[in-house]
């Protein structure tokens, strides 16, 4: 593998998130081809520009993973949303807020798969990030909210009763106990 030159390093970079954005329009426009192409383009570029530990990479991985799971392969999804995470926790705090919405779409991957333990096991460690300060974003309330589903759907519940208490408290704590946000809380 080349090393880029440090001049050539910021165009190319550029390029590589260009791809990204273009790779987005072709996954909102459904031509999963392109977009696949575009992202692992993007990917390839940024390995060998920025390494194999940094956030704009987990951000490709990211975008192949929901490709993938557009498509309905959700195999070669989860692989992607694994990396994607990894780099992530490598680079960022585990209480920020991009950490949670990585750990939330390979949740709900797992649960598509069927794969409730790891699901579970994912939005319990998530729960444990906010013990000091209370997440900017909400995120708290849609953990709890995440795990009592999950234990719902799984009929468990009395595991899922406190979970989903807590989530309606934090939705109502986050947004107003009169916003229309907290609707979803009290399904």
């Amino acid at each position: 593998m080349g090393v880029t030159a440090a001049q050539a390093r910021q165009p190319v970079i550029d390029w590589a998130i260009t791809c990204d954005a273009v790779g987005n329009s072709y996954k909102a426009a459904g031509n999963y081809g392109e977009a696949s192409k575009l992202f692992k383009a993007a990917m390839e570029v940024k390995t060998t520009v920025l390494g194999n530990d940094h956030l704009s990479l987990a951000n490709s991985y990211d975008s192949l993973g929901s490709v993938y799971q557009e498509k309905g392969d959700l195999r070669e999804a989860e692989y992607y949303f694994i990396d994607a995470l990894k780099i992530t926790e490598k680079t960022l705090e585990p209480e920020c807020h991009e950490t949670f919405i990585r750990m939330d779409k390979l949740a709900r991957l797992y649960i598509k798969e069927g794969k409730y333990k790891q699901a579970e096991d994912l939005y319990l460690r998530a729960s444990h990030f906010w013990k000091v300060e209370s997440s900017k974003y909400g995120d708290e309330a849609r953990v709890a909210f995440a795990l009592g589903s999950l234990y719902a759907q799984e009929h468990k519940y009395e595991a899922a009763l406190p979970y989903l208490e807590r989530a309606l408290e934090l939705a109502k704590k986050f947004n107003g106990p009169d916003s229309i946000a907290v609707v979803p809380y009290l399904k």
